[in-house]
């Protein structure tokens, strides 16, 4: 497929782009997706901290942070925004560096919060999150096992897996 293929609208500054996109990313952690606009209301998303206030009253709260996957056959990296599920000490402590990008610990333990598409059911992944200095978001980096995604960020995918996730970018912006 050309690189004229790939014309997308880029959703952070609106410019249209042509090429194969090498990044995409979630608008919020999956358990956002599925509350209504009241419960919404009660709770709080921005573009890299998300809280969730559950009908029990306890408090989720969440980083968005880059998961790393490498493309052999072209020698790169597909790069996915992803949310991860992080404990309040570690968002405080992510929170009070975030504007310096200086922060009290290198990073903390997290859960994967969005399934990546093509590989199953990933949230609930176990994860590393490395806070990153200069505004940069943090590293997500999943902990050994069996599951695919993990095999993925380690090994890599390849370009067809790259561009079917291209043409679900591709569909969502032509409507």
């Amino acid at each position: 497929m050309s690189a004229e293929a790939y014309r997308w609208r880029c959703s952070c500054c609106g410019e249209e782009q042509i090429g194969l996109p090498m990044a995409m990313g979630f608008e919020g952690p999956r358990p956002w997706e599925y509350f209504d606009d009241a419960k919404q209301a009660e709770s709080f998303l921005n573009s890299d901290f998300c809280k969730i206030v559950r009908l029990n009253g306890e408090i989720e709260r969440y980083v968005l942070g880059m998961l790393i996957l490498p493309v052999p056959e072209i020698d790169a990296e597909f790069q996915f925004a992803v949310w991860v599920s992080v404990s309040e000490r570690s968002w405080d402590i992510y929170s009070a560096g975030y504007g310096a990008g200086e922060y009290k610990a290198k990073g903390c333990f997290g859960f994967l919060a969005n399934a990546i598409p093509g590989y199953g059911e990933s949230s609930g992944l176990h994860a590393d999150v490395w806070f990153q200095p200069d505004g940069l978001r943090p590293l997500i980096a999943l902990h050994d096992g069996d599951h695919p995604l993990i095999s993925a960020q380690k090994d890599g995918v390849d370009l067809a897996q790259v561009e079917q996730w291209a043409a679900g970018i591709h569909r969502n912006a032509s409507g």
